[in-house]
């Protein structure tokens, strides 16, 4: 479950226009928080995001998988050019 320095950067750096966000290392991979609330994971540069069933047409529209892993329900973000360093300008 590593989780590279780069791509926590990155991850950190789309988020920064959201007040009050923090990552804290846990069991090899990353949590994300706003407000000590938890939201994401980073578990082998891979970003996955905490979801209800408020926000899960959201998830399904842009293309999301679920991870079925125990509940809170885990959704993978998707690769863009836009939101992936590894692609696009």
């Amino acid at each position: 479950m590593a989780v590279s320095g780069d791509y926590l950067a990155f991850v950190l750096e789309q988020l920064a226009g959201l007040p009050g966000v923090a990552s804290k290392r846990m069991f090899g991979g990353v949590g994300l928080y706003c407000d000590e609330l938890f939201f994401g994971l980073i578990a082998d540069d891979v970003l996955y995001l905490r979801a209800d069933e408020a926000s899960r047409a959201d998830y399904i529209s842009r293309g999301m998988r679920w991870r079925p892993r125990g509940r809170p329900q885990r959704w993978r973000a998707t690769r863009c050019a836009r939101c992936d360093p590894g692609e696009g300008s």
